[in-house]
């Protein structure tokens, strides 16, 4: 009787614990409402060509094509919707082509505040801006938003993603960054103060054309 009650209290003590380290009480199942919305909303202002976001329905955001969640708490860590048939590093750009296609990087991705890796490359952007908030994500140790023809300045905001191990801004077919020796640009333009704010890096891409597109 004794070892039955201990174990039944071991039990409710590991339930506790768990239900502490999901910040409540009881098991989460699936992906956490706020996310599951964000990219629903982020999902909405894609014009999916080929139908690849097709398996972004249902309450578990976790199961979701790209969508990587952590073990333990199912807060989504990895966002990845790099398109597998593109190759940034050989193309043509007369045949360019994006199987996903957006006005903007939509704000409700905000809400993935546990981001890690984001993988956004070879989705076209339509030479918008990189935006600010982008900086918001800090423990963000991956991002990838080449060839995704963005224009304009980029933000000073990513000095801010400390964590950062790799950055990838390079090959816009439409979008150039150009630099001459004041560090002025011609539609896509770079302030490199932000650099030194930035850890580590392991890798770091950014494509630098000394002149302005014909």
């Amino acid at each position: 009787m004794f070892r039955a009650c201990l174990v039944i209290w071991l039990l409710v003590l590991l339930l506790l614990k768990l239900g502490a380290m999901n910040g409540h009480l009881g098991f989460v199942v699936g992906c956490h409402d706020a996310e599951r919305e964000a990219l629903l909303k982020f999902k909405q202002g894609l014009n999916d060509t080929q139908n690849r976001l097709s398996s972004w329905e249902g309450k578990d955001c976790c199961l979701w094509e790209g969508v990587g969640c952590d073990n333990v708490t199912s807060y989504v860590n990895r966002l990845d919707l790099h398109d597998p048939s593109c190759n940034p590093y050989n193309y043509n750009e007369n045949d360019w082509s994006w199987s996903m296609i957006s006005a903007k990087l939509d704000r409700s991705l905000v809400e993935l505040s546990r981001l890690n890796y984001l993988e956004l490359s070879c989705i076209d952007f339509q030479g918008n801006q990189i935006p600010g908030f982008i900086g918001s994500f800090k423990h963000l140790r991956y991002l990838n938003l080449s060839s995704s023809n963005f224009g304009g300045v980029v933000p000073s905001q990513i000095g801010n993603l400390t964590k950062l191990r790799t950055l990838d801004i390079s090959k816009s077919p439409h979008n150039f960054l150009i630099v001459d020796n004041f560090l002025t640009t011609y539609n896509l333009s770079i302030d490199f103060n932000w650099v030194s704010k930035l850890g580590l890096f392991w890798e770091v891409q950014i494509w630098i054309s000394t002149e302005p597109p014909v």
